[in-house]
């Protein structure tokens, strides 16, 4: 099927639409009784969703699952979908017009899109200020700057590989909102300044075995994370003052027996640190690496250490 005439369905009480054609063109307010829709399903050989075509399907409810051959959304296209609180944005995706959710209730939004070069205040519009819970899948590559700016993003997963933005850029005046960082064990990197000055993430920071790097100030500032910090075997470096000033890290700090060399200021005032065990085959400690930890009450050396730097502790 490639067209359907204006009133084609209007007289019908349709509440569950199934739609497998390739390009949707028409709007459901032409042809359908488009409020009594409840239930949408879009199957996989969808491709384009038109202008305005499901706009106002007010009846849609819960979450929105889009097409993974989806590759198009058009403006307004679920435009006063007010019912949808659950959108996952799929890896093939490559473009959203203006306004393509705006008017939508949306809590919780997934995304795969290899390359997020939307702005969110533009396809939300004001209602992006409902999304608490962001999630950014494994396929994600690149994210541009001010994508989130305006969110209301309390809770940030991450699973993608490489973590290349700073969140001051991406979430803009919005990225002292985050509260809760969930990092995934497929995250390999974190990037300079990833989340610098969060300083409204709390409890305690899981860093999982898949993590070979942490770029410099990539926590800094980050004045609530609390308990034990546990960094796993995996790692092989941290950047200049990755953790400088997360006052509230506690108890033992144990680093892994990859890690060559520690950066300096990397934990500076990190007050609340009690023991510190450094691993065998830690070759040098950058200047200030540990200064203004007060707390630290035992500390391990290795043998094989070669260079201790100024002010190291």
């Amino acid at each position: 099927m490639q067209t359907i005439e204006r009133e084609a369905f209007c007289d019908c009480n349709i509440t569950k639409l199934v739609i497998e054609m390739e390009n949707i063109t028409f709007r459901s307010n032409e042809v359908f009784n488009h409020k009594n829709i409840k239930e949408l399903v879009l199957l996989d050989t969808v491709k384009t969703i038109g202008q305005e075509a499901f706009s106002g399907c007010s009846g849609i409810a819960g979450e929105l699952k889009l097409p993974a051959g989806l590759e198009n959304i058009y403006s307004n296209a679920f435009s006063e979908c007010s019912s949808i609180t659950t959108l996952t944005l799929p890896e093939g995706l490559q473009s959203i017009g203006g306004s393509a959710f705006s008017g939508c209730g949306i809590t919780k939004l997934t995304i795969g899109m290899e390359n997020i070069t939307f702005k969110s205040n533009e396809i939300f519009a004001a209602n992006c200020t409902t999304i608490q819970e962001l999630v950014l899948l494994d396929t994600v590559k690149t994210i541009g700057q001010d994508a989130f700016s305006g969110c209301g993003i309390t809770k940030l997963i991450i699973g993608m590989e490489n973590i290349k933005f700073k969140s001051n850029e991406m979430f803009k005046d919005s990225y002292t909102n985050i509260k809760e960082l969930v990092l995934l064990d497929t995250v390999k990197t974190i990037g300079q300044e990833a989340f610098s000055g969060c300083e409204n993430i709390t409890g305690e920071l899981r860093l999982l075995g898949g993590l070979q790097s942490i770029g410099a100030a990539a926590f800094s500032g980050c004045k609530n994370i609390t308990g034990e910090l546990r960094l796993l075997g995996g790692l092989q470096s941290i950047g200049a003052a990755a953790f400088s000033g997360c006052k509230n890290i506690t108890g033992e700090l144990r680093l892994p027996g990859g890690l060559q060399t520690i950066s300096q200021s990397a934990f500076s005032y990190c007050s609340s640190i009690t023991t510190l065990t450094l691993p065998e085959g830690l070759q040098s400690i950058g200047g200030s690496a540990f200064s203004g930890c007060s707390g630290i009450t035992e500390l391990t050396l290795p043998e094989g250490l070669q260079t201790i730097e100024l002010k190291c502790f």
